[in-house]
């Protein structure tokens, strides 16, 4: 990494925002590199109220910053909590510190910071404070086309870890206590088994999968009974960065390499688990990089048609008819006519002797329909034997769950 230059004594200011580890963390390396560093956590009231956030997720934060905090001081500087908007907080330690330099890591979220790193960028400008972000996953700002990703991905995460600053020089600044939840109207949802958070946590989490938890990965996941034992359990540990993705591939590459050279009895069905794993750490960064360069999918349908879900004459109009799909020989209504109908066009194939069938698709609301059962009773009389009904059992119907 290039050496920084610092023109004054002011402290670099540190800004942690989903990157909650001292190891691995390219802004952090940078800031130390050009001087004294003010670690800073914003906790943002604004943040807190959008639709995505939620009482665990403030939880999980709290034993983040925790970990964080312990981590900072054992190297010599504590973390510095503030509350409250970006802008007016920047203004308030530039006010005191006069600092020329900001680090931050790459962050693609959601509209909402979007917005709010706009506006952090242009009181940089103003102020004259030059704001670094270094990347922290494996995606690409900036980038037009696809071409070339994976190359770029596989050569991001090729790369050493960066190992931890080995001290950092003190800066008396008093913290905000950290508030509760319901400071910020979070209401407890009740679930009990919600994941801790903080970098130790995540490093146990990794090496359960790994080496105990994980074998069966690849089948188990697709189970709510399995699922949760069985699954990595790290989306949210890479979602806060206490840890960071290129050291999840490092240590899976580690324990790959170690499987490979012991006896083949031995492997199980960790190869497959292994396989399937990788793929998902790939995932997980391209359809991050799809939002950094479409960022309009956070708020509109991917497929155009579903931007007019439920409105009547759109494909999308929550009851398939004639005039929308060719496919469909008759719409019928949520009252069970569909099979009746088709158990007459099979019936009638079948008397004039003609090789056809008719596929029909009933949906588990209308199979409390009476008239469901009298067509099925009938095709059984009649033997029809060219009819093939598929069962939509989702447990849903036009207007919610069926009861």
């Amino acid at each position: 990494m290039t050496q920084a230059k610092q023109t004054s004594t002011a402290p670099v200011l540190m800004w942690f925002k989903r990157d909650l580890s001292v190891f691995d963390n390219a802004a952090l390396i940078h800031a130390t590199q050009a001087g004294s560093v003010l670690p800073v956590y914003i906790l943002e009231p604004g943040l807190w109220q959008q639709p995505d956030m939620s009482h665990r997720h403030f939880c999980f934060l709290q034993d983040s910053l925790a970990d964080l905090s312990e981590d900072l001081c054992a190297l010599g500087q504590s973390l510095v909590l503030r509350i409250g908007d970006p802008v007016s907080i920047l203004t308030e330690l530039h006010q005191k510190f006069s600092f020329t330099q900001l680090c931050s890591h790459q962050e693609t979220w959601n509209g909402w910071t979007y917005a709010r790193d706009q506006r952090v960028q242009a009181w940089c400008q103003t102020t004259g404070v030059t704001w670094h972000q270094p990347r922290r996953i494996g995606v690409t700002r900036g980038l037009n086309k696809r071409a070339g990703w994976a190359q770029r991905w596989q050569h991001y995460m090729a790369q050493p870890c960066l190992p931890a600053p080995t001290g950092l020089k003190k800066i008396d600044l008093t913290s905000e206590p950290m508030p509760r939840p319901e400071d910020f109207h979070l209401a407890e949802d009740g679930c009990t088994a919600r994941q801790s958070g903080g970098r130790r946590q995540g490093l146990q989490v990794l090496e359960s999968f790994l080496h105990r938890r994980g074998e069966d990965y690849s089948k188990a996941m697709s189970s709510p009974l399995s699922a949760a034992q069985a699954c990595s359990r790290l989306s949210a540990h890479l979602a806060f960065g206490t840890l960071s993705m290129r050291e999840v591939h490092h240590a899976l590459e580690v324990r790959r390499k170690a499987l490979a050279a012991s006896p083949k009895t031995m492997s199980g069905n960790w190869p497959k688990a292994f396989s399937s794993f990788s793929s998902r750490l790939h995932w997980h960064c391209h359809f991050i990089q799809k939002l950094e360069m479409q960022p309009s999918i956070e708020t509109h349908c991917m497929h155009k048609a579903f931007e007019n879900l439920r409105k009547i004459n759109s494909k999308a109009q929550g009851h398939p008819t004639i005039n929308t799909f060719k496919c469909i020989e008759c719409n019928t209504g949520s009252l069970g006519q569909g099979l009746s109908y088709s158990v007459g066009l099979a019936l009638g194939y079948k008397l004039k002797k003609f090789d056809k069938k008719i596929f029909c698709v009933v949906g588990d609301g209308e199979m409390q329909e009476g008239q469901i059962w009298e067509a099925a009773m009938y095709a059984g009389t009649k033997k029809v034997n060219n009819l093939s009904v598929i069962l939509d059992n989702n447990k849903m119907q036009n207007e919610g769950e069926v009861t």
